[in-house]
């Protein structure tokens, strides 16, 4: 096993740890036991139990990232309903919601943590559709306003109630059709208020 193979399944067995039993309940041993080695290599690697968990975060979130399709194909209605559909598939899904409990208990206990989590999950989708937002505005799709701002009532409109309902257990899930509905109707809010000229 090379080493990056090595870190990627340490990282992988820890998210899992974390997710089952929440930060503080999980020790460096717990760790080691579910992945083999020893303190050295988690030492070598991450440099202690906080540093192996911003990797977790660092690696959770990207994925949400990476996720959000923004194509320039097709009509600009077309391109929002895929940005909406990809990023709310996702960020609902059930590793998502369980990773957003467990950074929200962290809140208080680990404030480093959580910025982080902040900093690379939604303020990092905020600048990726904000960065969408002035290429359109700079192609005369989509009318002025500072880009990021718009980002993030877009991307707000598309929470909405379904991210603290899910957290909460007010709803139980979502089907493909209930997303369809939220994304298509913050698609339409959203172009009515920014089309451009």
């Amino acid at each position: 096993m090379t080493l990056a193979q090595r870190r990627a399944k340490i990282v992988q067995e820890a998210t899992a740890l974390f997710l089952d039993r929440g930060y503080e309940a999980v020790s460096i041993n717990d760790i080691i036991q579910a992945t083999g080695g020893s303190k050295a290599t988690i030492y070598a690697l991450f440099g202690d139990k906080e540093g192996l968990f911003e990797e977790v975060v660092r690696q959770t979130t990207s994925s949400v990232q990476v996720s959000i399709d923004l194509k320039t194909e097709g009509t600009i209605e077309s391109q929002l309903i895929r940005i909406g559909r990809s990023f709310l598939t996702n960020v609902l899904s059930t590793r998502i919601l369980e990773f957003h409990r467990l950074m929200l208990s962290l809140g208080r206990s680990s404030p480093p943590s959580a910025r982080l989590f902040f900093q690379a999950g939604p303020k990092t989708a905020y600048r990726l559709i904000a960065g969408w937002i002035a290429e359109r505005q700079r192609a005369g799709q989509l009318a002025g306003g500072d880009p990021y701002e718009l980002a993030i009532f877009f991307h707000d409109m598309l929470i909405s109630e379904f991210q603290l309902g899910l957290l909460t257990g007010e709803l139980v899930e979502l089907d493909a059709a209930a997303i369809d509905r939220k994304v298509e109707m913050a698609v339409r809010l959203f172009l009515r208020g920014c089309a451009g000229e």
